[in-house]
């Protein structure tokens, strides 16, 4: 070739050449896997739905569209992506296992748990021997459970199934007495079958992420981690929870909605305020035997039955740093989450505890600190979210008595044990369905306790 055909040549290339540099490649041929997991991810007319595809689609923008979806059953999208014929897969449970063989990004989108779900009563493990249990194939929390009954050497049947909404159809109809879910699968599908109930038995909190192969696409998981810190620092994260799972069309909570909530149900709340003082003082004697006698069996008593196995599961992930950040959610989701709280201890008969807990000096406190302290107070089941700077709300199902006492002992010692010196009131309010319309009524009888410390505090 001549010098006069190289240089014709390189005249056609070169705009080639600009064009290639100038396009934004992101995304492209990139092959995600998603499954049946709503809210989180799920197919809908062939479409993928969901929190964590529209995380990809703040991390992609306009090249989302060259994303390659396959929708499969969990357990067959792993294997694929450790074959090398996917390059990431939404909503993974980032577990010590899992580990070892695939990349994780590193912001958690969510805190999730396994949940033992039935449509008989079941008040103990050994209810369920030689029984047939229902199970996501390739679920975190089926192996979770299944651990935790062969430590207690009880022996059931697990029947695989692919989605978590098979195993609630499963239990519902009644060919399955129990099934194990996620909590959020039950939450979002708990009105759907109404036979489904949650039981007692919860295990193995762990956080929701974006897996890739090992060290592969390390690159797009950072991506991905600085859109959920920006969806989480400008509350978008929360929007999208909230447009899942709100209440009757409610909107974000938040201080406006708040008092708005007080002043609406402040006239009810007084004209019953001097009959739930009576109740309230009538049962303080029992509720103070009865809470000396459960918190004195659990500083005793070893792990030997079922609750206690649970509680262990639960100190092992709390000293567990592995699995990602601190489980304190803000004021919209956790607002949202106590009201779908509510509606289930008032569907089912459970008790429902909350506990306000206010910072008096609120300087010189790391907060990643303190917060760290405060989740891990909390056991599987129960949560705790920030409603203001400096404020967090516990919320304890089933639970109904907690002794302040005993609570604000174990917070002063954790906070010591982590070099933190630290002063507080605390408010407590127990959930009464006849009384307690939505969770700014719970949180304002909590509210009205506190106060009465605060005040009793300033005259020390």
């Amino acid at each position: 070739m001549n010098d006069r055909a190289k240089n014709m040549l390189n005249v056609l290339l070169f705009p080639l050449m600009i064009t290639l540099v100038l396009t934004p490649t992101t995304g492209f041929g990139l092959k995600v896997g998603y499954y049946d997991d709503y809210p989180l991810c799920y197919s809908e007319n062939g479409q993928p739905k969901g929190i964590f595809i529209e995380i990809l689609k703040e991390t992609f923008g306009n090249n989302f569209n060259n994303l390659q979806f396959v929708y499969g059953e969990f357990s067959s999208l792993l294997k694929m992506l450790s074959d090398g014929e996917l390059d990431i897969v939404t909503t993974v449970a980032d577990t010590k296992e899992r580990d070892a063989i695939y990349s994780f990004n590193k912001e958690s989108v969510i805190m999730n748990w396994g949940v033992l779900v039935s449509n008989v009563g079941i008040n103990s493990l050994e209810d369920l021997n030689r029984q047939r249990i229902a199970v996501n194939k390739g679920d975190t929390y089926y192996k979770a459970f299944k651990d935790m009954l062969n430590s207690f050497e009880i022996v059931v049947f697990f029947d695989e199934f692919d989605t978590y909404f098979d195993v609630l159809d499963a239990v519902d109809s009644g060919r399955y007495a129990a099934g194990v879910v996620s909590r959020l699968s039950y939450l979002a599908n708990s009105e759907n079958f109404s036979r489904v109930k949650q039981t007692p038995f919860v295990f193995s909190p762990v956080p929701l992420k974006f897996a890739t192969q090992k060290g592969k696409n390390l690159d797009v998981l950072d991506d991905i981690d600085n859109t959920i810190a920006k969806m989480k620092g400008s509350g978008k994260l929360t929007q999208l929870f909230n447009s899942y799972f709100s209440i009757d069309g409610r909107t974000d909570f938040n201080i406006l909605n708040f008092f708005t909530g007080l002043i609406i149900g402040i006239f009810a709340a007084l004209l019953v305020s001097v009959l739930i003082f009576k109740k309230v003082m009538s049962k303080n004697i029992s509720y103070y035997k009865e809470a000396v006698k459960v918190l004195n069996q659990e500083a005793q008593v070893p792990y030997t039955d079922e609750r206690d196995e649970h509680s262990k599961h639960a100190e092992s992930s709390k000293n567990d740093t592995n699995n990602g950040s601190n489980i304190v959610y803000d004021s919209a989701l956790g607002s949202m989450m106590l009201q779908k709280y509510m509606e289930l201890a008032r569907r089912e008969g459970i008790a429902l505890s909350i506990i306000t807990l206010e910072i008096l000096s609120k300087h010189d406190i790391e907060s990643d600190k303190l917060e760290g302290i405060l989740s891990s107070f909390i056991k599987p089941g129960d949560f705790v979210f920030k409603l203001s700077n400096g404020t967090y709300i516990f919320v304890f199902y089933s639970y109904g008595t907690i002794l302040l006492e005993v609570f604000r002992n174990r917070i002063h010692e954790m906070a010591r044990r982590n070099g933190l010196e630290i002063e507080f009131v605390l408010g407590h309010s127990q959930f009464n369905p006849n009384v307690h319309l939505d969770q700014n009524q719970l949180i304002y009888e909590s509210f009205v306790e506190l106060e009465k410390e605060r005040h009793s505090y300033k005259q020390k």
